[in-house]
């Protein structure tokens, strides 16, 4: 009984650990978030953001997110953004632009920060 119960524990304990790291969802905030907004061959000025929060959802499509074989990160992105954070300390950089497309208002920054795991989602906070 003894043997079964010590086993118990031990898949139990293999199971936080493997949720804690693989988590499907994190709250995450800027420290900082900087970068330049107009339009590009116009107006493109320099410009400090007001940090954010938000919430990453990994399972959804479009934010395209897989943690690469044999790293310690957790990648997202697509054609005009991109998202990465560290599995072990969770912090993040984030950067987006819309490609300088031309007479279209631009908004180019990176930031960096730092997130926490969710064990839930509201839906009003999802990004993507």
């Amino acid at each position: 009984m003894q043997k079964i119960l010590t086993q118990l524990v031990k898949l139990l304990t293999l199971l936080t650990i493997t949720t804690q790291v693989l988590a499907n969802d994190y709250f995450c905030k800027h420290q900082a978030l900087v970068g330049f907004t107009g339009i590009p061959e116009s107006n493109l000025q320099p410009t400090e953001f007001n940090p954010m929060q938000f919430e990453v959802d990994i399972t959804n499509p479009e934010w395209n997110c897989e943690y690469p074989e044999g790293e310690e990160f957790l990648y997202c992105g697509d054609y005009f953004s991109q998202f990465v954070m560290q599995k072990e300390t969770l912090e993040f950089t984030i950067t987006y632009h819309n490609g300088l497309i031309k007479s279209a208002q631009d908004n180019l920054y990176v930031g960096y920060g730092t997130c926490e795991v969710l064990h839930s989602v509201s839906a009003d906070m999802i990004v993507g």
